[in-house]
């Protein structure tokens, strides 16, 4: 499978741990917005990092979308920080275009809205599903995403007609890969309606079951 990656590594510029730091790129495709303190408070010099990578776990839990994530990580005092402080919290964005999520057939809202942000962990080596909330943005007259005649689509067409990218916005409590997941497993089947069991006469007879099928295209219970 070949991937689209942006060769770009994007750097935050630099400021102090006890500030509350923010950190945008469009090319990257990446924000994100820091607590005050969250790499410390010492008040040493502290910057952030992302770049695209295609070089993520692989695991169950997830189906990456466009085959990559962001590489998003800190450094404060010339050491790398992995956790942020206890109860600080990194709000991060990640944008994707509607041709990149089209690379995983992904082209309505419905699917869309299915989307969850997931960062990797490296202490559970697992990936860690996030609350995510998605906006639908135009990139205005200049077709250029990040610019400031962007707007959002508060009425998205089904098909994504009228939006140019989406805006994948979690709260993050280290720094890792982040990424886009798709469901992993098939819907369950619902549960089945007017069940009814009708005993047999005699001794030994079987019982037969009865019941009406959900709607959701179920294959067996």
């Amino acid at each position: 499978t070949t991937v689209s990656l942006q060769s770009k590594l994007a750097t935050s510029n630099t400021f102090t741990d006890t500030a509350a730091g923010t950190f945008t790129d469009s090319t990257v495709g990446v924000n994100v917005e820091l607590d005050s303190n969250s790499l410390g408070a010492a008040g040493n010099s502290s910057y952030l990092t992302a770049k695209e990578t295609s070089n993520i776990p692989s695991t169950a839990s997830v189906n990456i979308v466009a085959n990559k994530a962001k590489d998003i990580n800190a450094y404060s005092g010339g050491s790398q920080i992995k956790n942020l402080k206890s109860g600080k919290t990194a709000t991060v964005d990640l944008t994707y275009t509607k041709s990149e999520l089209a690379e995983t057939n992904i082209d309505t809202t419905t699917e869309v809205n299915n989307l969850k942000m997931v960062s990797y962990s490296e202490d559970k080596k697992e990936w860690e599903a996030l609350s995510t909330v998605a906006t639908y943005k135009s990139d205005g007259d200049d077709n250029t995403v990040g610019n400031a005649d962007d707007s959002t689509v508060t009425s998205p067409t089904a098909t994504l007609s009228n939006v140019d990218y989406v805006v994948f916005t979690a709260v993050g409590t280290h720094f890792s890969a982040y990424a886009l997941s798709e469901p992993t497993g098939a819907e369950p089947p619902g549960t089945p309606g007017s069940v009814t069991a009708t005993a047999g006469s005699g001794v030994g007879a079987s019982i037969t079951v009865t019941w009406a099928a959900s709607t959701n295209n179920p294959t067996g219970y």
